[in-house]
């Protein structure tokens, strides 16, 4: 009686093929997760931003927003990755409008300087520790929508993965979020 099976040579050529598809698809596949994540915290930022800018609108009061400098849950040391947004009363006072907001896991904003321009100018404005004892960089959206940022500057911020937060050189990938400081528009650029 002949049975028909595979040998053990043709089983070890298959799993060899198997192991070499694993190998290759890998790093493709963490380059799609990292670009994923990447896109997620550019939409929460952008989301952020405009939801700052109408508020103020809406509330006729002006409407801070911070960028935090805080210990990611997956990072070794503090980074801008959260932000949070608060209204400045008549009186001065501020009341937060929100929970902080972090980013997606792995990514925050460049804090890194090439020939002197930051790739983040929005962490070059108004630095500052609230009552928790965390720094943040802030700036003011008006009742008019327009921000206090000087207008004769670019204000953006660069969205890249942890590890890539104080790079001299930007990555392949990254998000670039410019806000106008005139009327408070926000727009994304990525390569």
């Amino acid at each position: 009686m002949k049975r028909n099976a595979f040998s053990l040579v043709e089983l070890l050529v298959v799993i060899s093929i198997i192991g070499l598809l694993i190998a290759i698809a890998v790093p493709a596949w963490n380059g799609i997760a990292d670009g994923q994540r990447l896109t997620s915290a550019s939409e929460s930022l952008s989301g952020g931003l405009r939801l700052a800018r109408q508020l103020a609108l809406a509330k006729s009061t002006p409407v801070e927003f911070r960028l935090y400098k805080v210990m990611p849950s997956d990072g070794i040391s503090a980074s801008y990755c959260a932000y949070a947004l608060y209204q400045i009363t008549d009186f001065g006072i501020t009341n937060q409008l929100a929970e902080l907001t972090y980013f997606s896991n792995g990514t925050s904003l460049s804090t890194a300087t090439m020939n002197g321009t930051s790739y983040s100018t929005l962490l070059t404005n108004g630095p500052g520790i609230d009552s928790s004892s965390r720094d943040y960089n802030s700036f003011k959206f008006r009742p008019d929508g327009s921000t206090d940022l000087p207008p004769s500057s670019r204000w953006y911020a660069t969205l890249v993965r942890d590890r890539e937060a104080t790079n001299t050189t930007l990555p392949p990938n990254y998000i670039t979020i410019q806000i106008d400081p005139l009327n408070g528009n926000v727009r994304s650029f990525r390569p």
